[in-house]
């Protein structure tokens, strides 16, 4: 029983997933399809609410981690990407003025001149209002991990027709996340499970008595050693024997049900 509160101890101390594993292979292959030369991703931080640097790719992870943009700056056009999900052209991001003054300067010395400021996560169209038009919510606002944004720089500049060719990129990364997400979810709650019933048959087990438990079709699902002579048989057993664990699985099985069943009209009487 210890050990399995122990390791119950250890899976829950479990470090933070690095988004890189996620995100990078899907930067490789666009930064060489589209020639851009430096990369860093920011991701939303819910404590700061800001956008944080997180890593670079031709740009050191020390260095984009200065990147601190508070979403207070509505007017920054990289804080604009995250909002409205849709990418930002920035032809010098030194001289651009909608950027304040030490942001400018953390984004010269990792050599992001012009970029491209898109998101990692695509705009949500929301259901219809009353006016039948549709609405479109950022998408992080959305519950999701790693809602944030990514700069692309290329030295010999950038267009509009690179803002156009990474409108996709979003519902790209955005599957990838989710589906990383999907895979880890999977995995803990699978985790969870085995440690649970772990710990379960500890409980059952260390009672003298037949201890059953079923599920809500009144199925047997997990019972301790007592409860296995009384109402489970094998090929070996008996004749008498197996009919006797027959009678019990029939009796056992017929008041389980008369006890639900008396539970539901005493629930819906009190209604």
């Amino acid at each position: 029983m210890a050990d399995v509160l122990e390791h119950q101890k250890r899976g829950s101390a479990a470090p933070p997933r690095d988004p890189r594993e996620t995100l990078e292979p899907l930067l490789d292959e666009l930064m060489r399809s589209l020639r851009f030369e430096r990369a860093v991703v920011l991701l939303y931080d819910d404590e700061r609410v800001a956008l944080a640097g997180n890593f670079g790719v031709g740009v050191s992870d020390a260095i984009a981690r200065e990147l601190v943009i508070p979403l207070a700056f509505a007017d920054d056009p990289i804080v604009a990407a995250l909002r409205g999900g849709v990418p930002q052209l920035i032809r010098d991001a030194a001289s651009e003025e909608r950027i304040s003054a030490p942001i400018r300067e953390t984004l010269a010395k990792a050599r992001l001149g012009p970029v491209v400021a898109a998101p990692l996560r695509s705009t949500t169209e929301m259901p219809a209002g009353q006016d039948g038009k549709r609405s479109t919510a950022p998408g992080w606002e959305h519950r999701g991990e790693w809602a944030g944004v990514v700069l692309l720089s290329r030295t010999s500049g950038v267009t509009q027709s690179d803002v156009e060719a990474l409108v996709p990129f979003a519902r790209q990364a955005e599957e990838a996340i989710t589906l990383q997400r999907d895979v880890d979810l999977l995995r803990d709650t699978s985790e969870a499970f085995a440690i649970e019933k772990e710990w379960l048959w500890w409980m059952v087990n260390g009672v003298g008595d037949a201890v059953l438990v079923t599920d809500s079709n009144n199925d047997i699902v997990l019972q301790n050693r007592r409860a296995e002579l009384l109402f489970r048989a094998s090929d070996e057993d008996s004749a008498g024997k197996r009919r006797a664990v027959w009678m019990n699985n029939f009796l056992f099985t017929a008041a389980l049900s008369t006890w639900n069943l008396e539970r539901v009209v005493a629930t819906t009487g009190r209604e």
